[in-house]
């Protein structure tokens, strides 16, 4: 991941984190200004994840319709 990427999600949970501790901490104005800002936040995080992420897992086949990388698709067996 770059530096880009890993600086938005470290930002966003930290927003997250220093909302949940004012909601918890009994402060409704400062959880309510947070609260209304955090879309743009979320947004902020999403486009630069999708805009400078960088997929290093292995390609589907053309025969193949979805996968996993945890798991071979041989010990799946039969839903």
């Amino acid at each position: 991941m770059t530096r880009k990427v890993i600086f938005s999600i470290a930002a966003a949970s930290l927003y997250l984190l220093v909302f949940l501790i004012l909601v918890g901490g009994n402060c409704p104005t400062g959880a309510a200004w947070m609260f209304f800002f955090s879309p743009v936040v979320i947004l902020w995080m999403t486009y630069t994840v999708i805009r400078h992420g960088i997929y290093t897992g292995t390609e589907l086949a053309a025969d193949e319709e979805w996968g996993y990388e945890d798991r071979d698709k041989s010990t799946l067996g039969v839903f």
